[in-house]
């Protein structure tokens, strides 16, 4: 039974009852109300039909209802942040539970990406998140169910993330620009040379570019909403 949940007990068949809880308590009547504060034996006696003593014993197992809080370690740059572009891993922990080894701890994550995870460990260690939600920067909500003998606790936490964009002002032939996002090159004219995932320094029909400085338009993400960002990147051997 979990703490504080309250059963209800009937003795059947028997008169004049009495109940002896596991702390001493004493009630009397055929129905008893009882809320378990701690494990132990409960006796409940009375007199049968024949006036006859009767007694009979219950054991009682009172379960410590989990009150689970979730523990982030986090390697983001940014100590305000859990996640960011170059660190899309963090270590979780079912903080405040004392499991033990006998296995009567199950503890299922929901990380916030549409997955699930059932284990018996307390900790979930090196998740790694997908490179293209962290650059929807949108927070994840990730949820905790402690289930300890039938007794559950649950707790939330909110993964933010950095939206910060380091992007660098020079380049060459050997580098990606801003790889994994989309952007548009464009010339000093103002014609599109080049649009997809990252740039490589070549045009849409696979030439080297000219060494030049170059317009791009990128788009990404804050907290879930599309943004263009927009710039110049030069282009040098």
């Amino acid at each position: 039974v979990c703490q504080g949940e309250m059963v209800n007990l009937t003795a059947e068949n028997v008169t004049e009852v009495k109940w002896i809880m596991p702390n001493g308590d004493v009630a009397a009547g055929g129905n008893l109300q009882y809320t378990p504060l701690q494990s132990g034996t409960l006796v409940v006696s009375g007199l049968d039909r024949n006036l006859c003593p009767s007694a009979d014993t219950v054991k009682v197992t009172s379960v410590s209802m989990p009150e689970p809080q979730i523990e982030v370690t986090a390697t983001a740059a940014n100590p305000d942040y859990q996640l960011d572009r170059e660190h899309t891993s963090v270590d979780l922990r079912a903080g405040n539970i004392e499991a033990d080894a006998s296995g009567n701890y199950v503890f299922t994550w929901n990380m916030g990406n549409g997955e699930t995870l059932t284990t018996s460990d307390a900790e979930v260690s090196g998740y790694a998140y997908d490179d293209r939600l962290i650059r929807l920067n949108r927070p994840l909500r990730v949820d905790l169910k402690v289930d300890h003998l039938g007794c559950v606790g649950l707790d939330t936490v909110w993964l933010k993330i950095d939206p910060d964009l380091n992007i660098p002002n020079t380049m060459t032939h050997e580098d990606v620009f801003m790889d994994g996002y989309e952007l548009q090159i464009f010339d000093r004219i103002g014609n599109l040379i080049y649009e997809g995932e990252g740039w490589n320094g070549q045009t849409k029909d696979g030439h080297d570019a000219f060494e030049d400085t170059y317009f791009y338009a990128l788009i990404h993400y804050i907290e879930g909403q599309k943004k263009v960002k927009t710039g110049y990147i030069t282009l040098v051997r």
